[in-house]
């Protein structure tokens, strides 16, 4: 979960300097337009109009480490059915799955999917055939033939 809150931390450094920059450009163009300087005005201008568009976006999609960090406590606190996450994440179970299948595939590998109680276990208590291959990602039984899981999409690599 450490790796989730150092990006979470970067992509705040983003954030931040992204707006740093549009304030910038909006400098730029001031200056640019006041003394007449062409070759401030047009980064200005650039700068501007590309801020005004991107450091919006980039903070409204900031509080989603907030949410992942948050599921991701609740899983590492022993909340492993979907149901109870979605509830205390405040979301649908169908809108949760994708984030925790994220979480499981980036920050949280030593959980995979249950199928059998719709919920989370740790890997090392999934119960496997030696002769069986398994998905890393979701648990999902593999033909040996697959290059794919034909239940999360996942790459299956072979050992």
């Amino acid at each position: 979960m450490e790796k989730l809150i150092d990006k979470k931390r970067k992509y705040l450094r983003i954030c931040l300097l992204g707006t740093s920059v549009f304030i910038i450009g909006i400098a730029a163009l001031i200056v640019g337009l006041v003394v007449s300087l062409l070759y401030v005005w047009i980064p200005g201008v650039v700068i501007v109009v590309g801020g005004f568009y991107l450091v919006p976006i980039a903070w409204v999609m900031y509080p989603k480490y907030d949410q992942k960090i948050g599921i991701a406590r609740n899983i590492t606190q022993g909340i492993l059915s979907y149901d109870q996450l979605a509830r205390n994440a405040h979301l649908k179970i169908k809108a949760i799955i994708p984030i925790i299948t994220n979480l499981l595939v980036q920050y949280l590998v030593e959980y995979s999917v249950n199928e059998t109680n719709d919920g989370l276990v740790l890997s090392a208590d999934i119960v496997k055939n030696a002769t069986d291959h398994y998905c890393r990602f979701c648990g999902g039984k593999l033909d040996s033939h697959e290059k794919r899981c034909s239940l999360c999409g996942g790459v299956v690599t072979k050992s």
